[in-house]
């Protein structure tokens, strides 16, 4: 399959450049760093061209590819936008970059085996319950049964009178 990158957008573009621009000043920071103070601790470098005889190497180790990152995100994000500016120009005049691609998820030349695997599930074997003994202790009473429900309405007493009625043997008491 074939593809052709027509353009490239200036904002994304802009977006991964500082960060790798960034990233790269930062690392080639360090390493001019520690060559120039190497370079003027050997006394290959007279220290006239640095500027002062206070700096340390750990004051250019921490200074120098700060500068370095800030420099480089800017500097090189800023080439990078005119590339592009000049590949999408060309684009329209030429044409865009052909990227050939293959889809490899699926292919259609896989060569088959000459015999067929049979596949051999193992079987699990699965636990058995064990019997559970009987108690030696005696099985509890049945509950007992409860009084009948009574559905009609002039079984239940009405009043204070009848209550007393019902329950003679309660004579001291009053509901």
């Amino acid at each position: 399959m074939k593809l052709e990158i027509k353009s490239i957008g200036i904002w994304s573009l802009i977006k991964i450049s500082v960060f790798i621009n960034m990233i790269v000043g930062f690392i080639f920071g360090i390493f001019y760093a520690m060559m120039i103070s190497f370079m003027s601790t050997a006394g290959l470098l007279p220290m006239d061209i640095i500027g002062s005889d206070d700096i340390t190497f750990l004051g250019m180790l921490i200074v120098v590819p700060i500068m370095f990152s800030i420099g480089a995100a800017v500097f090189g994000t800023i080439w990078c936008v005119i590339c592009v500016f000049i590949y999408n120009l060309l684009t329209r005049i030429v044409g865009g970059l052909e990227i050939n691609t293959e889809d490899i998820s699926v292919k259609e030349n896989i060569p088959q085996p000459q015999h067929e695997a049979i596949l051999v599930k193992p079987e699990i074997k699965q636990k058995q319950a064990m019997p559970v003994p009987p108690s030696p202790l005696p099985a509890p009473p049945p509950p007992s049964p409860e009084p009948p429900a009574t559905d009609n309405v002039n079984d239940l007493p009405t009043s204070k009178d009848e209550n007393k009625k019902n329950n003679s043997s309660d004579s001291n008491y009053e509901i």
